[in-house]
C-alpha cells in the first residue's frame, strides 16, 4: 500500500506551481516560508482565504479555483511516475500482487497518466478522499 500524494509522483511540485500561478495571476507574489502548513491534510479552503484576503474584495473563489485546478491539471498531463516506481510496480505485477494506493487528495488526481505504459490498474485498489460512486 502506498500514500500516493507526492510518493509516487511529484505532486507536491504541480500544486505549489498551481498557487503560485494563481498568485501572479493576481499580481502577488505567494510566500513559500507560510505557505506550508507543518501537518498533513487538506489546507485548500485555508489557501484560498489568504488569497481572498490579499486580493481583496473583488475575489472571485469559484474563478479562481477553476484556473488553478485547471492549470494543476495541464502540469499532470506530463507527470509521470516517480523514477524506480514504474519498476516496483511492474515487479508487483509479474509476481501476482495486487497494489493498494491511498490518497487524501480528490479521486481525479489519484493515479498518473493511465494510459501510459506501466500505469494499468489491472490488479490495483485505489482508494482516494472522493466518496464512493
Amino acid at each position: 500500500m502506498f500514500d500516493f500524494d507526492g510518493l509516487l509522483t511529484d505532486t507536491e511540485t504541480t500544486m505549489v506551481e498551481s498557487w503560485q500561478d494563481e498568485w501572479r495571476f493576481h499580481g502577488l507574489e505567494l510566500d513559500l516560508e507560510r505557505f506550508w502548513p507543518g501537518h498533513g491534510g487538506d489546507v485548500t479552503e485555508d489557501r484560498y482565504d489568504v488569497l481572498a484576503a490579499a486580493v481583496g474584495a473583488e475575489f472571485d473563489r469559484a474563478a479562481s479555483h477553476a484556473r488553478r485546478t485547471a492549470h494543476r491539471e495541464r502540469l499532470h498531463a506530463e507527470l509521470d511516475f516517480r523514477p524506480g516506481i514504474r519498476a516496483w510496480l511492474e515487479s508487483a505485477r509479474e509476481l501476482g500482487l495486487r497494489v493498494a494506493i491511498a490518497s487524501s487528495s480528490p479521486s481525479g488526481t489519484a493515479w498518473p497518466r493511465p494510459r501510459r505504459p506501466g500505469c494499468s490498474r489491472s490488479r490495483s485498489r485505489i482508494r482516494t478522499s472522493s466518496p464512493r460512486s
